[in-house]
Formats: C-alpha cells, structure tokens, sequence
C-alpha cells in the first residue's frame, strides 16, 4: 500500500459535455449539460477492410456475458466521445447485434447496424 499511495498520477479532465438519465439503464428523457448534441454525423465509407468482425466473437462472448454492465463508446459527430449503455440482443459468426438502452427519441444511437 505504500507504493500505491506514493505513486498516484493526477488526472484533470475538462468536461465539455454531459448526458445523465433518471434511470440507470439509461431509459427515460435525457438531460444534457452542456452544449447540445450535433446531428447526425454523415455517413461513412466502408471499411477498407470490410465489415467483418476483427475479433472472435465466441471469445468475446464469454468475456462479456459476466460482465454487470456493457457500454458503447464511439466518436459523436463533433469528435468528442460517446458512451451509451448497450444490450446484446443476439450473436453469431458475423458478429454481436446490441441495443442501445437510451431514450429512444434521443440522437445517440447512430442510424446502421453497428456489429462487433
């Protein structure tokens, strides 16, 4: 313990935006502090690569499938950070199929299918 209290890195973050729910899965009206979200970012180009999952997904799935909560980070269109809780609603080669658990009226979940 004497080296973790000795050794401590200080962090400041400036926070330019936050978005909070009355609920903590994230359901219900969304209130932001801060600037309002951008729209919809634009589409984007494929991949050079494809579409295809960069990881094994069965191996994925046994590290996530315990896990208490599960989010979603992204870039938002005006290239600050993201995080939205999600759900797995089904898996299979090609990959994960999540649900983004926020208000539904709310512009979090980017408009596609968006697979791991």
């Amino acid at each position: 313990m004497h080296e973790y209290r000795r050794a401590r890195v200080y962090v400041e973050v400036d926070v330019r935006r936050m978005a909070t729910w009355p609920d903590p899965a994230a359901y219900g009206p969304q209130e932001v502090t801060g600037p309002a979200r951008p729209d919809v970012p634009a589409e984007q180009r494929a991949p050079r690569n494809g579409t295809a999952p960069r990881v094994d997904v069965a191996k994925l799935s046994r590290k996530i499938d315990p896990l208490p909560y599960r989010l979603l980070a992204y870039r938002g269109a005006d290239g600050y950070p993201v995080v939205v809780p999600v759900e797995i609603v089904g898996r299979d080669g090609t990959g994960e199929r999540l649900r983004i658990l926020a208000d539904r009226q709310s512009r979090l979940g980017r408009p596609g299918r968006r697979d791991s």
